[in-house]
């Protein structure tokens, strides 16, 4: 599935005929060769040349978006390659008109080209532009920022010392000015400095706190900073670290719901006392920060938790947090809408958290999976869990595998169905169900292209990643070009949408990669 953010959103997809599986004609295709040898470097490199040929004639923003995926995937085997992909790629981000993608795919170019050229991407990541607000107006993130984690590493690289440091202050203080100062960044640098120069380091930790200070319209700013927080406090003096604490927490005091009445914010925060549940983003950063506000000073964290009447409900299970799961509702439908679009989001949030703790715990992994109550999510978990623990317990993943399959065959939603099949397809390579996995690649690449195609076909030039269909037919590649590379290779040659075919082209590339 597929939630950038997660949204009430009711799919409309007919499609009519039900696929039959067609395992005849896949064991014959595979018969044709010997499929379980990969496939030559050569032919990777061919693969991703035959996608960017096919891009020739997109338009340039979908164009762009591809290049970024040709570039990541050539990394490795030719970085000439990904570099002229890289530099092509921020040309053709430049030349876009000002939008939020805009920037994303600068940042994108500027990533990927530090790889294979660090000193031209930190000369490129100078000229980005500044933030472009998003078409609702709003400001997620200062996506320069994270772009900055990977500059400021390959610029200590290449420019060891003294000037290096000098240059990343000068650009953390330029986007502090013009957008979001880069708190995770200069996390990194201010660990380092704590070593062997604590003078440097502080500094650094206070050019942050003078940016959160005065503010800034990233949604994201109060928890970036927060996190900030507890990944340097153990480099700082208490006494700074106290002026950190005092700035966040008086602005989350002073900050309001938000005031659209369409927007529901809901949290489940699970600590080693229990689990607590939030209606305001503001009240779980607070309730997060209460350890470490008590830890500092004992009559200050009381006087907040009787200053904010949420946090005085749930003030005993405060401690580290161990798991969270969020969504956030932007809808004007029914409260019924609302409710089980809201409940998704949660799951959504929890199916992450079992991906995490799936193959050191899959105990818990399962319970956790068992408390699910969208029977796709529960499909995938299960299918996450089969992947994670096949190689030391194969009869237990074959199990898992065979719900899964089952639970696949009650599902009606054709997006839900291909999600579990390309979930279902690494779980079944990973426990040598060679049926399940031609079933899964069969079923879920021809079902996936048609969805595809029909959400196009409704919404013409929508960009690729955004079309239904997209993420799990670039997983279902992957895992295809990994375990059964001709087969799939061929199969992705024969999709007549231009568009798609680039991309999973790059995804069978992607697959291939040792």
């Amino acid at each position: 599935m597929k939630r950038l953010y997660s949204v009430a959103v009711v799919r409309c997809l007919s499609i009519l005929a039900v696929l039959v599986l067609t395992c005849s004609v896949f064991a014959l295709r595979r018969a044709e060769s010997n499929t379980r040898s990969p496939l030559s470097s050569s032919t990777l490199l061919r693969v991703l040349q035959e996608s960017y040929q096919t891009s020739r004639n997109f338009e340039p923003e979908q164009r762009a978006w591809l290049l970024f995926r040709l570039a990541k995937a050539a990394v490795r085997k030719s970085p000439a390659t990904s570099r002229s992909w890289s530099k092509e790629m921020f040309r053709l981000a430049v030349s876009l008109p000002p939008t939020w993608n805009k920037l994303a795919l600068e940042k994108n170019a500027i990533v990927t080209l530090s790889q294979t050229d660090p000193g031209e991407a930190i000369r490129l990541f100078r000229s980005m532009d500044d933030p472009i607000p998003m078409a609702n107006g709003s400001l997620p993130e200062d996506v320069r920022s994270e772009a900055a984690g990977v500059v400021f590493q390959h610029l200590l690289n290449i420019q060891k010392g003294p000037r290096g440091l000098e240059v990343i202050g000068q650009i953390a203080e330029h986007l502090g000015e013009t957008g979001e100062y880069p708190y995770a960044a200069v996390t990194p640098i201010i660990k380092q400095l704590a070593r062997n120069n604590e003078s440097k380091a502080q500094a650094f930790y206070l050019q942050a706190l003078l940016y959160y200070r005065r503010g800034a319209k990233f949604l994201d700013e109060n928890r970036m900073f927060i996190q900030f927080l507890q990944d340097v406090k153990e480099q700082l003096p208490r006494a700074q670290l106290r002026q950190g604490l005092e700035a966040v927490v008086s602005r989350l005091l002073e900050q309001k719901p938000p005031a659209d009445s369409n927007q529901r914010y809901r949290a489940q925060v699970l600590t080693k006392n229990g689990v607590v549940e939030f209606r305001d983003p503001s009240d779980q950063m607070l309730f997060e920060l209460l350890p470490l506000v008590r830890e500092l000073d004992s009559d200050w964290a009381e006087t907040l938790i009787q200053r904010r009447p949420a946090l005085s409900k749930v003030a005993n299970a405060a401690g580290p947090v161990q798991r969270m799961e969020s969504s956030t509702i932007f809808a004007a439908s029914g409260e019924g809408d609302v409710s089980a679009a809201e409940q998704s989001a949660i799951e959504e949030g929890r199916l992450y958290n079992i991906r995490k703790i799936a193959r050191e715990t899959p105990d818990e992994a399962l319970s956790l999976a068992s408390t699910l109550t969208v029977p796709a999510l529960q499909a995938q978990a299960w299918a996450e869990i089969a992947t994670s623990i096949a190689s030391k317990d194969r009869d237990r993943a074959l199990i898992l595998i065979g719900k899964v399959r089952d639970t696949t065959e009650r599902l009606k939603d054709q997006l839900d169905i291909v999600g579990v099949l390309s979930e279902l397809s690494e779980a079944a390579a990973a426990a040598g169900d060679r049926r399940a996995l031609q079933e899964s690649l069969e079923q879920g690449i021809d079902l996936g292209g048609e969805i595809f195609e029909q959400d196009l076909t409704a919404h013409p030039g929508k960009l690729a990643y955004n079309v239904d269909g997209f993420d799990e037919l670039v997983k279902l590649c992957e895992v295809g070009a990994k375990y059964e590379p001709t087969y799939t290779l061929s199969r992705v040659r024969q999709i007549r949408d231009d568009l798609l075919r680039a991309h999973l082209l790059v995804s069978v590339a992607e697959g291939l990669t040792p």
